[in-house]
């Protein structure tokens, strides 16, 4: 059923005998329907009509679209309104029309397979409908997607939750970022989605990838000045690694990413590590003896 609530501004009552409410379907015909008595006791400078329907519409999307409460409203005086009050009926839940991870070039997340990624990023987009508002005219007229309600999701390998911030462009595309990800394994991204109408998700869609980035390689290492390999050496004042970038998302020179440890015939050796040039660590001995007692492998 449709209801209205009407005042009476005239001071001579609304005649509800003479007023009519009906509701017209989005392909402009009258639903069919009856329209209730007013409340018994219901005053008559405010009254309520109620149109009630035959068959309530269909929640399969055949009945969407939008309709309009039309109103004809007469009050004791002979003052006479019509007027129309339009809604939309909107009973599907939002889809998903494509993901990407913003990678150069952009790279497709499907929902039916493991998509594989060789580089590191730091966003993935997400583009939305709200079921009938991409078909071809004459469509259902929809609620539209909530962006802002709609939750997203991401998920590192053993579906640790990973920090995303989330922002919108206001129509139908989210994009979510993050830290850059570095972390080899199958990422799951969670997506569910939201319309203004309320209709929403039952479950999370999942969108999964894999992320196989090539790791940093040591492109050549000197020990005190001469280029491994070597087999022997009379100084040990400074060990230089140089690494190669195979992912391009950038080395992690501090000492918790990249090490140099060196180990003696007593165990390892206290030294002190620092970066130098681009991707290239140094390790120096805190102290070591020069008069044979350090010697060996």
């Amino acid at each position: 059923s449709v209801s209205a609530t009407l005042q009476d501004r005239s001071g001579e009552g609304i005649d509800t005998d003479g007023s009519t409410i009906r509701l017209q379907g989005p392909n402009g015909a009258e639903i069919a329907g009856r329209q209730l008595a007013p409340p018994q006791g219901a005053g008559t400078s405010q009254s309520t009509l109620t149109w009630e329907l035959n068959t309530p519409p269909s929640r399969d999307g055949q009945s969407d679209g939008e309709y309009t409460i039309r109103l004809k409203v007469i009050d004791k005086a002979g003052n006479l309104l019509e007027t129309g009050k339009t809604f939309v009926y909107d009973t599907l839940i939002p889809q998903v029309e494509s993901v990407a991870a913003n990678t150069t070039p952009s790279t497709p997340i499907t929902a039916e397979g493991l998509e594989v990624i060789n580089q590191s990023f730091t966003e993935i987009s997400i583009v939305l409908s709200d079921a009938n508002d991409k078909a071809p005219a004459p469509s259902p007229k929809v609620s539209g997607v909530d962006l802002v309600s709609t939750n997203v999701r991401l998920l590192a390998p053993g579906n640790t939750a990973i920090g995303i911030n989330t922002r919108d462009d206001g129509v139908d595309t989210i994009t979510i970022s993050f830290a850059q990800l570095r972390q080899p394994g199958t990422y799951t991204l969670e997506i569910t989605p939201r319309d203004l109408a309320g209709n929403v998700s039952g479950h999370a869609l999942q969108y999964k990838f894999s992320l196989d980035v090539a790791r940093p390689t040591v492109s050549a290492v000197t020990i005190g000045g001469r280029t491994a390999p070597v087999t022997f050496v009379n100084r040990l004042d400074e060990v230089v690694a140089s690494f190669v970038d195979a992912g391009g998302t950038g080395l992690n020179l501090t000492p918790d990413g990249s090490t140099i440890t060196v180990t003696g015939p007593k165990g390892a050796v206290e030294g002190i590590q620092s970066s130098r040039v681009q991707n290239q660590i140094s390790w120096t001995p805190l102290q070591l003896a020069t008069d044979g007692s350090a010697d060996g492998v």
